[in-house]
């Protein structure tokens, strides 16, 4: 046996591990620790930094909030440019990179090596001075806002109005007082005078001075272009809306309305200068024209002006008609997508016929009337077919000359109103006749006051379906004429011929006869202005005679409107390519 005293040394190793294993549980350990934060950095680019480089330099600068970075630097694309320190703001030579449009960002590394990005900033880079492009064409019928603006091929930079001098001087040449301002764009510059503009009014604006300079500080090129002095002029009528012409508009155009509010516009365009010519026709929406899906018309030549007319319904329904080469007639309506024909031909044999005139009742209801060899035909459509109001209509059978026929109608009732001498007679006269219960019947005896030939004639129905009839008549030299006025009643016939205008060369008249909701007539013309233009001008008669002439501004007139709050809306043509506007008074 092994004596006590021989296995205590041996124990001893052993007890101090078993003690140890037991007594691991009492003593203390260490707790496990949260890792610390990481860095969020948010880089931007500070307010107000230039959009160009600016004679060959452009500061830069940035904002960065959230730490402090170990490292900052400014890239375009991979390529560092330059390390930033605080303030983190850099004077760019913009001398080593391409002209154009460059991307440029900066980079913040944090202490644990993360990145943090800016936005792209961009900034062009140019060389290449600005070159004048000319004056702006001003807008047919402008409207009072909008100004002389003389254009350049690139923005300018806001310190070259301070090189810029015009001279802008009234139609008699006294000095307007002026500022010089640029367009939105930057491109243009624009006069804009010291004090409201009131209408008629004409400015000429002379270029003294232009030095000029990009964005980037980049001088003008190039000598000025187009700097003889320009005159603008603004009448009392302004364009309402844009008219969505895409080809070359070729006159006349025709502009048609109902008595509340709907409108349209209809012309000849030739797609591309070609030979063809298709008739376009846009409504008016409110806010602006929208152009309608294009009506072919079978000729290869645009439409004289009375061989197109052009009615719209009071839901709004546009209807058109048209003379073919042939003298086929045609008449289509718009259903909303597409046109629909109204039948067949009112005249399906064709004729010489070279003149129509189409109208719409307010039920609805169309008629139209064209003129052949020299007799009117009528025709109105029942729904279903054209069926003809009577034969040939002459107030001379014998030796017929009917022309410039024109149309009222009203349900139940249509109004003819045409020139023609009577017979036995040899000066032409107005012939008035109306259809009603199934016939024709003269109104009253022709119209005509002196020794002269009648030879223009509008008319128009008031609310008690009485006519009132404007005519012009001429003596033999075609040099003098009268515009005369009279009003027919069932009890007394027509009243007495009232001097409208007295004139000089006449041929420039086409009056249009409106009646506003009081029952006041108002008649538009034109007249002779500055050769070889012409003034469209206008009177309402009140109750005590016929107010002063209105202008309404230059051209030749389309038609004439009154809407149901008295206010003229005028359809003129002239000027440039389309050379077509829709106006009212501003």
């Amino acid at each position: 046996m092994f004596s006590r005293s021989l296995l205590r040394p041996l124990l001893l190793p052993w007890a101090f591990l078993s003690l140890l294993a037991c007594g691991s549980s009492s003593l203390p350990e260490d707790e496990p620790q949260d890792p610390p934060n990481p860095t969020v950095l948010s880089v931007t680019w500070d307010a107000g930094l230039p959009e160009a480089c600016y004679n060959g330099q452009a500061v830069l600068s940035v904002t960065i909030t959230g730490g402090t970075p170990r490292e900052v630097a400014l890239f375009r694309g991979e390529v560092q440019v330059a390390k930033l320190t605080a303030p983190y703001q850099y004077t760019l030579d913009c001398t080593p990179f391409p002209e154009g449009m460059n991307s440029f960002v900066v980079k913040a590394t944090t202490l644990n090596s993360q990145s943090f990005t800016s936005p792209e900033k961009s900034l062009l880079i140019d060389r290449t001075g600005p070159f004048p492009g000319g004056w702006r064409e001003m807008s047919f019928f402008p409207a009072l806002g909008e100004r002389a603006e003389y254009r350049f091929t690139e923005p300018l930079h806001p310190l070259s109005l301070e090189g810029v001098q015009f001279r802008v001087r009234t139609s008699d040449g006294s000095s307007v007082a002026h500022q010089v301002s640029l367009s939105e764009d930057g491109q243009g510059l624009r006069v804009i005078p010291a004090q409201p503009l009131v209408p008629p009014v004409t400015l000429t604006v002379e270029f003294i001075r232009a030095d000029v300079m990009d964005r980037s500080g980049n001088l003008r090129q190039g000598e000025l272009v187009d700097t003889q002095p320009r005159s603008f002029t603004w009448w009392p009528f302004a364009r309402v809306g844009e008219l969505p012409a895409t080809g070359f508009a070729q006159p006349p155009p025709h502009y048609a309305f109902s008595s509340n509010g709907h409108r349209a516009l209809a012309w000849t365009e030739s797609p591309n200068g070609s030979a063809r010519s298709d008739i376009v026709v846009a409504r008016w929406t409110g806010q602006g024209w929208e152009r309608l899906p294009v009506l072919h018309a079978a000729s290869d030549v645009a439409q004289p002006s009375n061989r197109v007319s052009m009615a719209v319904a009071e839901e709004g329904q546009i209807f058109l008609a048209w003379l073919e080469e042939d003298g086929t007639l045609l008449v289509k309506r718009f259903d909303g997508t597409e046109w629909q024909s109204v039948g067949n031909s009112p005249n399906p044999d064709g004729s010489s016929s070279y003149w129509l005139n189409l109208a719409v009742d307010t039920d609805g209801g169309l008629v139209v009337v064209w003129e052949d060899e020299g007799r009117l035909h009528v025709a109105r459509w029942n729904g279903s077919f054209w069926g003809r109001l009577g034969g040939p209509i002459s107030a001379n059978p014998d030796d017929p000359h009917a022309s410039k026929a024109t149309l009222a109608v009203r349900p139940g009732l249509v109004v003819l109103a045409w020139v023609e001498w009577p017979m036995g007679a040899f000066r032409h006269a107005v012939h008035v006749w109306e259809h009603r219960d199934g016939k024709w019947s003269p109104l009253g005896q022709p119209l005509k006051v002196g020794p002269h030939f009648a030879t223009q004639v509008t008319l128009a129905l008031n609310a008690a379906e009485e006519p009132l009839v404007v005519w012009g008549e001429n003596d033999e030299t075609q040099t003098q004429g009268i515009l005369y006025f009279s009003r027919f009643a069932s009890q007394g016939g027509w009243a007495t011929p009232e001097i409208v205008k007295d004139w000089t060369n006449p041929a420039w008249v086409y009056p249009i006869i409106r009646v506003d909701q009081n029952g006041a007539p108002w008649v538009a013309w034109q007249r002779e202005g500055v050769a070889p233009a012409t003034d469209v001008v206008y009177r309402r008669r009140g109750p005590n005679g016929w107010q002063p002439e209105q202008l309404v501004g230059r051209g030749y007139l389309v038609n004439f409107e009154l809407d149901r709050e008295g206010i003229p809306w005028v359809a003129l043509t002239g000027g440039e390519s389309p050379g077509l506007a829709l106006t009212r008074p501003q």
